[in-house]
């Protein structure tokens, strides 16, 4: 388990707001004073539809975003830890390691991530090992933001 290190984890936090404020581009929403509700499911499963155009996503080595989910307050990232079963890893260590960064990238990273924090949207990234077996999930809200 000592490959997770936080250094590991700022190419994910990148890619997920670039994927975000791709996808916010493609479907042509404005968050602020936009029409639809950005916590509602519908308005984050047109997001996630869009992120999920350009998934799998190789990230690192170790990982690969496989897709998203929109669900009522919460744009759930799907990940996948390629080199490890279940068995190897420590969700309380995973968490540990990688909390710090994606706090960081979702909070500084792009606007929109930003944006959908400040609607009150919570980022959630769930992980699973090779074999698509649940590990953990680690989630952002806005007040991580300002912590």
């Amino acid at each position: 388990m000592s490959r997770f290190t936080s250094s590991r984890l700022v190419p994910l936090a990148i890619v997920a707001a670039m994927l975000v404020a791709a996808a916010l581009r493609l479907s042509g929403v404005r968050l602020l004073g936009g029409p639809a509700d950005p916590r509602s499911r519908e308005f984050l499963a047109e997001v996630a539809a869009a992120v999920n155009r350009d998934a799998p996503i190789r990230v690192d080595s170790d990982t690969e975003m496989i897709g998203a989910e929109g669900l009522e307050g919460v744009l759930v990232y799907r990940l996948r830890l390629v080199q490890y079963s279940a068995r190897q890893l420590e969700a309380a260590q995973i968490r540990e390691a990688m909390r710090p960064q994606l706090v960081e990238g979702a909070c500084g990273a792009s606007a929109s991530s930003r944006e959908l924090l400040d609607q009150g949207v919570t980022l959630r990234y769930s992980y699973a090992d090779k074999e698509g077996r649940p590990v953990t999930s680690i989630d952002v809200t806005a007040a991580d933001c300002r912590r």
